[in-house]
Protein backbone atom coordinates (compact mmCIF):
# COMPACT_ATOMS: atom_id res chain seq x y z
CA UNK A 1 0.00 0.00 0.00
CA UNK A 2 1.37 3.45 -0.90
CA UNK A 3 -1.23 5.56 0.88
CA UNK A 4 -4.95 6.34 0.88
CA UNK A 5 -5.61 2.61 0.56
CA UNK A 6 -4.00 2.34 -2.90
CA UNK A 7 -1.73 -0.38 -4.26
CA UNK A 8 0.65 0.92 -6.94
CA UNK A 9 2.62 -1.04 -9.50
CA UNK A 10 5.47 0.92 -11.16
CA UNK A 11 6.85 -1.88 -13.31
CA UNK A 12 6.40 0.09 -16.54
CA UNK A 13 8.46 3.02 -15.29
CA UNK A 14 5.83 5.50 -14.10
CA UNK A 15 6.71 8.25 -11.65
CA UNK A 16 6.61 7.09 -8.03
CA UNK A 17 3.88 8.95 -6.10
CA UNK A 18 5.17 11.13 -3.28
CA UNK A 19 3.85 11.62 0.23
CA UNK A 20 3.22 15.31 -0.53
CA UNK A 21 0.87 14.33 -3.35
CA UNK A 22 -1.01 11.89 -1.14
CA UNK A 23 -1.39 14.71 1.40
CA UNK A 24 -3.24 17.11 -0.92
CA UNK A 25 -5.24 14.36 -2.60
CA UNK A 26 -6.44 13.34 0.86
CA UNK A 27 -7.62 16.92 1.38
CA UNK A 28 -9.58 16.78 -1.89
CA UNK A 29 -11.14 13.46 -0.88
CA UNK A 30 -12.33 14.98 2.39
CA UNK A 31 -13.78 17.96 0.52
CA UNK A 32 -15.73 15.70 -1.85
CA UNK A 33 -17.03 13.67 1.10
CA UNK A 34 -18.32 16.85 2.74
CA UNK A 35 -19.96 17.97 -0.50
CA UNK A 36 -21.51 14.52 -0.94
CA UNK A 37 -23.41 14.99 2.32
CA UNK A 38 -24.91 18.19 0.88
CA UNK A 39 -25.68 16.59 -2.48
CA UNK A 40 -26.61 12.95 -1.81
CA UNK A 41 -26.98 10.92 -4.96
CA UNK A 42 -24.60 13.06 -7.00
CA UNK A 43 -21.94 11.31 -9.05
CA UNK A 44 -18.69 13.26 -8.96
CA UNK A 45 -16.85 13.48 -12.28
CA UNK A 46 -13.09 13.75 -11.85
CA UNK A 47 -10.18 14.06 -14.29
CA UNK A 48 -6.70 12.89 -13.29
CA UNK A 49 -4.50 14.64 -15.85
CA UNK A 50 -0.75 13.95 -16.30
CA UNK A 51 -1.89 10.71 -14.67
CA UNK A 52 1.35 8.66 -14.74
CA UNK A 53 0.70 5.64 -12.53
CA UNK A 54 -2.90 6.74 -11.97
CA UNK A 55 -2.38 7.20 -8.22
CA UNK A 56 -4.46 10.39 -7.89
CA UNK A 57 -7.49 9.07 -9.74
CA UNK A 58 -7.24 5.69 -8.03
CA UNK A 59 -7.32 7.39 -4.64
CA UNK A 60 -10.53 9.17 -5.62
CA UNK A 61 -12.14 5.97 -6.92
CA UNK A 62 -11.13 3.97 -3.86
CA UNK A 63 -12.31 6.53 -1.31
CA UNK A 64 -15.32 8.15 -3.03
CA UNK A 65 -17.83 5.46 -4.01
CA UNK A 66 -20.02 7.93 -5.93
CA UNK A 67 -17.22 9.01 -8.28
CA UNK A 68 -16.21 8.36 -11.86
CA UNK A 69 -12.70 9.17 -12.99
CA UNK A 70 -11.10 9.77 -16.39
CA UNK A 71 -7.32 9.44 -16.65
CA UNK A 72 -5.42 11.52 -19.23
CA UNK A 73 -1.83 10.51 -19.98
CA UNK A 74 0.32 10.95 -23.09
CA UNK A 75 2.73 8.00 -22.84
CA UNK A 76 1.44 4.61 -24.10
CA UNK A 77 3.39 2.63 -21.49
CA UNK A 78 1.85 4.68 -18.69
CA UNK A 79 -1.62 4.15 -20.18
CA UNK A 80 -0.93 0.44 -19.67
CA UNK A 81 0.42 1.18 -16.18
CA UNK A 82 -2.85 2.90 -15.23
CA UNK A 83 -4.90 -0.02 -16.55
CA UNK A 84 -2.74 -2.45 -14.61
CA UNK A 85 -3.22 -0.44 -11.40
CA UNK A 86 -6.98 -0.23 -11.94
CA UNK A 87 -7.08 -4.04 -12.02
CA UNK A 88 -4.70 -4.30 -9.08
CA UNK A 89 -7.08 -2.16 -7.00
CA UNK A 90 -10.18 -4.01 -8.28
CA UNK A 91 -11.87 -0.90 -9.65
CA UNK A 92 -15.11 -1.42 -11.57
CA UNK A 93 -14.27 -0.61 -15.24
CA UNK A 94 -17.62 1.16 -15.66
CA UNK A 95 -16.34 3.93 -13.35
CA UNK A 96 -13.25 4.75 -15.41
CA UNK A 97 -11.98 5.88 -18.79
CA UNK A 98 -8.28 5.98 -19.71
CA UNK A 99 -7.47 8.54 -22.43
CA UNK A 100 -4.19 8.90 -24.31
CA UNK A 101 -3.92 12.68 -24.48
CA UNK A 102 -1.37 15.48 -24.65
CA UNK A 103 -2.78 17.48 -21.73
CA UNK A 104 -6.42 18.19 -22.77
CA UNK A 105 -6.05 17.33 -26.46
CA UNK A 106 -8.34 14.27 -26.44
CA UNK A 107 -10.46 15.22 -23.43
CA UNK A 108 -14.05 16.08 -24.34
CA UNK A 109 -16.22 16.38 -21.22
CA UNK A 110 -16.50 18.66 -18.20
CA UNK A 111 -15.58 17.69 -14.65
CA UNK A 112 -16.38 18.67 -11.09
CA UNK A 113 -12.69 18.28 -10.24
CA UNK A 114 -9.57 18.36 -12.38
CA UNK A 115 -6.57 17.06 -10.43
CA UNK A 116 -3.00 17.39 -11.67
CA UNK A 117 0.56 16.65 -10.66
CA UNK A 118 2.22 18.04 -13.81
CA UNK A 119 5.94 18.05 -14.60
CA UNK A 120 7.09 21.21 -12.81
CA UNK A 121 10.85 20.93 -12.17
CA UNK A 122 12.70 23.81 -13.81
CA UNK A 123 15.61 22.83 -16.04
CA UNK A 124 17.57 25.73 -14.57
CA UNK A 125 17.21 24.11 -11.13
CA UNK A 126 18.36 20.65 -12.22
CA UNK A 127 21.44 20.94 -10.01
CA UNK A 128 19.12 20.85 -6.95
CA UNK A 129 17.44 17.56 -7.89
CA UNK A 130 18.59 14.49 -5.98
CA UNK A 131 20.59 11.96 -7.99
CA UNK A 132 18.16 9.21 -6.95
CA UNK A 133 15.30 11.13 -8.57
CA UNK A 134 17.25 11.69 -11.78
CA UNK A 135 18.18 8.00 -11.90
CA UNK A 136 14.82 6.44 -11.01
CA UNK A 137 12.01 8.71 -12.19
CA UNK A 138 11.04 9.23 -15.85
CA UNK A 139 12.31 12.58 -17.23
CA UNK A 140 8.88 13.29 -18.76
CA UNK A 141 7.40 13.43 -15.26
CA UNK A 142 9.97 15.92 -13.99
CA UNK A 143 10.85 18.68 -16.44
CA UNK A 144 8.50 21.57 -17.01
CA UNK A 145 10.73 23.67 -19.27
CA UNK A 146 13.37 26.21 -18.31
CA UNK A 147 11.24 27.77 -15.55
CA UNK A 148 9.21 24.64 -14.74
CA UNK A 149 5.91 26.29 -15.66
CA UNK A 150 5.36 25.04 -19.23
CA UNK A 151 2.63 22.56 -18.29
CA UNK A 152 1.15 24.61 -15.49
CA UNK A 153 0.59 27.42 -18.03
CA UNK A 154 -1.19 24.98 -20.35
CA UNK A 155 -3.23 23.66 -17.44
CA UNK A 156 -4.43 27.11 -16.39
CA UNK A 157 -4.94 28.33 -19.95
CA UNK A 158 -7.19 25.42 -20.93
CA UNK A 159 -8.77 23.85 -17.86
CA UNK A 160 -11.63 26.36 -17.63
CA UNK A 161 -13.17 24.73 -20.70
CA UNK A 162 -13.24 21.37 -18.93
CA UNK A 163 -14.63 22.39 -15.55
CA UNK A 164 -18.33 22.05 -14.82
CA UNK A 165 -20.10 24.99 -13.21
CA UNK A 166 -18.64 25.41 -9.74
CA UNK A 167 -15.81 23.01 -10.55
CA UNK A 168 -12.31 23.11 -9.06
CA UNK A 169 -8.79 22.58 -10.36
CA UNK A 170 -6.17 21.28 -7.93
CA UNK A 171 -2.52 21.07 -8.87
CA UNK A 172 0.93 20.60 -7.40
CA UNK A 173 3.90 22.93 -7.97
CA UNK A 174 7.33 23.88 -6.66
CA UNK A 175 7.34 26.43 -3.80
CA UNK A 176 9.44 29.08 -5.58
CA UNK A 177 6.86 29.20 -8.42
CA UNK A 178 4.01 30.51 -6.26
CA UNK A 179 4.12 34.21 -7.18
CA UNK A 180 4.42 33.61 -10.90
CA UNK A 181 1.63 31.02 -10.82
CA UNK A 182 -0.59 33.58 -9.14
CA UNK A 183 0.02 36.02 -12.00
CA UNK A 184 -0.59 33.35 -14.65
CA UNK A 185 -3.82 32.25 -12.98
CA UNK A 186 -5.13 35.81 -12.83
CA UNK A 187 -4.54 36.24 -16.56
CA UNK A 188 -6.71 33.18 -17.23
CA UNK A 189 -9.50 34.29 -14.89
CA UNK A 190 -8.75 31.94 -12.00
CA UNK A 191 -8.65 32.76 -8.33
CA UNK A 192 -6.25 30.64 -6.29
CA UNK A 193 -5.83 29.46 -2.73
CA UNK A 194 -2.35 28.16 -1.91
CA UNK A 195 -1.60 25.48 0.65
CA UNK A 196 1.52 24.31 2.43
CA UNK A 197 2.68 20.72 2.74
CA UNK A 198 3.95 18.90 5.84
CA UNK A 199 7.31 20.65 5.40
CA UNK A 200 5.59 24.04 5.72
CA UNK A 201 6.28 25.11 2.13
CA UNK A 202 3.70 26.03 -0.49
CA UNK A 203 3.08 22.89 -2.56
CA UNK A 204 -0.41 22.85 -4.06
CA UNK A 205 -3.21 25.15 -5.13
CA UNK A 206 -6.98 25.14 -5.39
CA UNK A 207 -8.16 27.08 -8.43
CA UNK A 208 -11.66 28.27 -9.29
CA UNK A 209 -12.83 30.44 -12.15
CA UNK A 210 -13.95 33.95 -11.26
CA UNK A 211 -17.74 34.10 -11.28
Amino acid sequence: MFGLGIKIDLSLGAFQPRVETAEWVGTVINKIKRESKKQPGKTWRVLDIFAGSGFIGLAILKNISNSKVDFAEIKPQFIQQIKLNLKLNQIDPSRTNVIQSDVFENVSRRYDYVLANPPYVAQKRKFLVQDSVLENDPPSALWGGEDGLRYIRRLLRNSGKYLAAGGFLYFEFSPEQKNEIEEIARSYNFELDFFKDKNNVFRWAEAKRFS
